[in-house]
């Protein structure tokens, strides 16, 4: 009885797994593409990006809580600031910024099943 009750948490820890390891996926597209923008001086397609990719964030904001990452909230925070200083054409430290929040995707874990899990979570 104890291995059957293992199973389907073990099972949900994978799907965790792959969700978290999806949603860093994304974001580091996402943050890539904004960079990208940036350094291309292209501001509204910078913002465009940083906005996306704030807004998906948010949307996962409490898995990832649940999911007991430690630092969820402080790399949320991070892409809103991020955001900001671009919307608002303040973009002295967001490529440092955007740096930043490459220590924090690094900590995400990988998954082998992250590219067909991000397709489904942008569906």
């Amino acid at each position: 009885m104890v291995i059957f009750s293992a199973i389907p948490h073990t099972s949900a820890q994978s799907e965790d797994t792959s969700l978290i390891g999806a949603t860093g996926e994304i974001v580091r597209i996402g943050v890539t593409l904004t960079k990208s923008s940036i350094q291309g001086g292209n501001l509204e397609s910078a913002e465009q990006y940083s906005k996306f990719t704030t807004d998906f964030y948010s949307q996962q904001i409490i898995t990832l809580r649940q999911s007991n990452i430690e630092y969820a909230d402080d790399l949320h925070l991070l892409l809103i600031d991020i955001h900001s200083k671009i919307s608002s054409s303040q973009t002295d430290s967001v490529l440092s910024d955007l740096d930043s929040t490459q220590a924090y995707l690094a900590k995400f874990p990988t998954s082998s099943q992250k590219g067909p899990v991000a397709s489904e979570i942008l569906d």
